[in-house]
């Protein structure tokens, strides 16, 4: 079996780290009663968008229209997702991951939030309020995060050492205790 460049199990990790964001959303809107992360984006992109195309848009589609912009959000998030697991395949260590969850989850709280009306940290958010806010979308980034680090482990540690293409030369870093004693 061929081996998968490394930028492939980044974003492979990515993917599959951002699916696990999504659902701890559903999970944490359920027990925290937090709005998931593509509700609140697509809350914060309706203000963005021009009035005479937003019109345009619910008249010609109806209801339809905001549950489209719903799923443009999720596929935007897996999008980020697989873009920063890429990234991360190029210093694949556990602190990258935490760092990239932790950065993702203080632009969540400073910029997606507040933008969308919610203050920071989410301290708008009626009923969650923001312990409720600030927890779950730090489980959510800390999911992306584990999974992102998880898979891309799994997935190295399977496709094992690169191939050497025949004999190792003498006095190589991987030569033996007989072979340094002859």
């Amino acid at each position: 079996m061929a081996q998968m460049p490394r930028w492939v199990l980044g974003a492979t990790g990515g993917l599959l780290g951002a699916v696990a964001l999504l659902l701890v959303g559903v999970v944490a809107r359920s027990a925290l009663r937090v709005p998931l992360l593509p509700e609140v984006l697509v809350e914060w992109g309706t203000f963005y968008v021009p009035g005479e195309l937003f019109t345009f848009l619910v008249n010609r589609f109806g209801a339809q229209a905001k549950l489209a912009l719903f799923w443009c959000m999720v596929g935007g998030i897996l999008l980020v997702g697989l873009a920063l697991g890429a990234l991360y395949a190029r210093r694949p260590t556990p602190r990258v991951a935490v760092g990239i969850a932790l950065a993702a989850w203080l632009f969540i709280l400073l910029v997606v939030l507040p933008a969308d009306g919610l203050g920071f940290f989410g301290t708008e958010l009626y009923p969650a309020g923001p312990v409720a806010a600030t927890a779950a979308y730090l489980l959510g980034c800390a999911a992306y995060a584990i999974v992102l680090s998880g898979v891309y482990w799994l997935a190295a540690q399977r496709a094992g050492p690169a191939p050497t293409g025949g004999r190792r030369a003498r006095g190589s870093a991987s030569t033996t205790a007989k072979e340094v004693t002859r």
